[in-house]
């Protein structure tokens, strides 16, 4: 009851503001306004404010940049321990050859392989792909740059794995698979081995290109400001490279000038006889070798004696 009559106190409070409001509203009348006091009347002043330039990277393109590093990061993952996949085979390979025992999974251990090979591979094409897309709209932004120095770092790794390791490695079980007899490798085993060695060197070429790509888009997306606290380090480093050429040639320059007028001071002392040698000391001033001629010519006294 009370919460009722609470209610219509407020509902009839605000009824009769409202009609205040109403009377109010019917009294203006626009013959009223002076229209010269609105033209004197003071305006505030809208100050401008310059906007300042600022890199703006669309979240798209953000998004795209961290799609195919997550893939150049998973293709790297799963070439990883490829070389010592292939070096097993390369072994089991040897056992077989030595033991001449024929393994019936390994002809299926090999076509395994050579389809992982050219899977990372095709990937690899792919990945390429993608990123020569990424150079052609990519924009100078610490954050791009960031996601492609990161991408370096997995491309650089891949290209390094694949020429000097995996290579190898596919050539080797080539070579040793050929060199065993078919009947106990098997009949598609060669087939195979060869198919291995081919996808690798396609796998290496790919991750060449693919490399050489992402350090274009790497230098693309470096901002003004990076290049220059790059290239600062690198010039203080050939100061101080300089500075430390110059003092050791001082120091050089100085040693030669030395012993030039140490030889040409001790020129004079010419041994004509026995009785002008100098006694065989450690005091004495040739006797750490200073000057050779002098020990030759005493050489010679004696052996005259």
């Amino acid at each position: 009851m009370r919460k009722m009559v609470l209610l219509l106190s407020v509902v009839f409070a605000s009824s009769f503001a409202g009609a205040g409001e109403i009377e109010n509203l019917k009294s203006f009348n626009l013959k009223n306004i002076d229209l010269q006091d609105l033209s004197q009347a003071e305006v505030p002043a809208v100050t401008s404010i310059k906007a300042e330039p600022v890199t703006v990277v669309e979240q798209d393109l953000e998004h795209k940049f961290k799609r195919v590093a997550r893939e150049l990061g998973n293709l790297r993952n799963d070439t990883v321990w490829l070389d010592n996949d292939l070096r097993r085979l390369e072994s089991e390979a040897r056992r077989i050859k030595n033991s001449n025992q024929h393994n019936p999974f390994f002809e299926n251990d090999l076509r395994r392989m050579s389809y992982d090979i050219n899977r990372y591979a095709n990937d690899a094409d792919r990945i390429l792909r993608d990123v020569q897309r990424l150079v052609s709209i990519a924009k100078k932004s610490e954050k791009l740059h960031k996601i492609a120095r990161d991408m370096e770092w997995d491309a650089r790794d891949m290209y390094n794995d694949a020429q000097f390791q995996i290579e190898n490695a596919a050539r080797n079980l080539e070579w040793v698979v050929r060199s065993v007899k078919p009947e106990i490798i098997g009949y598609q085993a060669r087939w195979y081995a060869y198919d291995i060695n081919r996808y690798a060197r396609d796998y290496s070429w790919g991750a060449r290109d693919l490399y050489y790509a992402v350090r274009d888009l790497e230098r693309k997306t470096q901002p003004d400001v990076l290049q220059g606290k790059k290239i600062a380090p690198v010039v203080e480093g050939f100061a101080y490279a300089a500075q430390a050429v110059y003092v050791w040639w001082q120091a050089h320059n100085a040693y030669e000038e030395y012993h030039s007028e140490d030889v040409s001071n001790n020129s004079d002392n010419t041994y004509n006889s026995p009785n002008n040698v100098p006694s065989y000391s450690q005091n004495n001033e040739f006797y750490n070798g200073s000057c050779p001629q002098q020990w030759h010519q005493r050489s010679i006294d004696i052996a005259v004696k």
